[in-house]
């Protein structure tokens, strides 16, 4: 799907999510919004659900930690586990740059 995006010239894509909390779900989080941002080499804004402030019950429970990756996997800005505003400056000039030095999107091969 990313790489579908990114043919059709995406250069930010927004990730809504809950990613559910567990051993381990920050980091995988995090390595998978990279590699999204990295598999269509666009900017990737990964948004997940912040922990909610009563622990107790049944509703969902996200991890946090949204991030903003560049088209190389950089992280240009991330937050914590609770409810937060990021604001982080986009260039979109460099996904056509990035696009031409890193061609994953034009080197791929369908099988």
């Amino acid at each position: 799907m990313f790489q579908k995006l990114g043919d059709l010239g995406a250069e930010l894509i927004v990730v809504p999510a809950s990613w559910g909390s567990g051993p381990g779900k920050v980091e995988q989080w995090s390595l998978l919004a990279r590699a999204r941002a990295l598999d269509c080499t666009a900017f990737v804004a990964a948004c997940d659900q912040a922990e909610p402030a009563d622990a107790e019950g049944a509703a969902p429970r996200g991890v946090g930690h949204s991030i903003v990756s560049s088209p190389v996997g950089e992280i240009l800005g991330e937050l914590d586990a609770t409810p937060g505003l990021l604001t982080v400056d986009i260039d979109t000039g460099l996904v056509e740059s990035v696009r031409k030095t890193l061609p994953v999107l034009g080197n791929r091969r369908q099988f």
